[in-house]
């Protein structure tokens, strides 16, 4: 059986039980356990006249104060959260800016070896300047 059939039926047998045992004291005009009845009574009128006492002391409105209290905490948390994330989303921001700028500097510029080689064509001698230099090496 499942969990609800068996909680249905312990329900309705206490009711059952409880008409039965009502209405044989209603015949007797005798309470059955009477006296462990009364300060069970006694206790729970008790504890009833407490819990109003403490909320006419503290006032009705203490747990609206409360949730609201909680509610402004947990969202004081939230902004703190939404902060740190926004702080930690602009670095990365920014350093991804900086290495792209790099990449960007890098692919436009030539590296050393590729200036040498363009001095290298651009200021070659022509044959003739070749002949010349190496004739006046040999001679003097």
């Amino acid at each position: 059986m499942s969990g609800y059939v068996i909680g249905f039926l312990i329900s309705a047998v206490t009711c059952i039980f409880l008409l039965m045992l009502f209405r044989y004291e209603e015949k007797r005009h005798i309470r059955f356990l009477g006296y462990a009845r009364a300060r069970l009574d006694y206790v729970v009128i008790r504890t009833t006249f407490r819990i109003h006492y403490f909320f006419d002391v503290v006032g009705r409105d203490s747990v609206r104060q409360i949730f609201h209290y909680l509610l402004h905490s947990f969202l004081k948390l939230v902004l703190l959260l939404t902060r740190q994330w926004d702080k930690a989303v602009r670095n990365m921001i920014r350093a991804n800016k900086t290495i792209a700028q790099n990449a960007e500097r890098d692919r436009t510029t030539r590296n050393t070896l590729e200036e040498l080689a363009i001095h290298k064509i651009q200021n070659a001698l022509t044959e003739e300047q070749k002949k010349k230099h190496k004739h006046k090496m040999l001679e003097g």
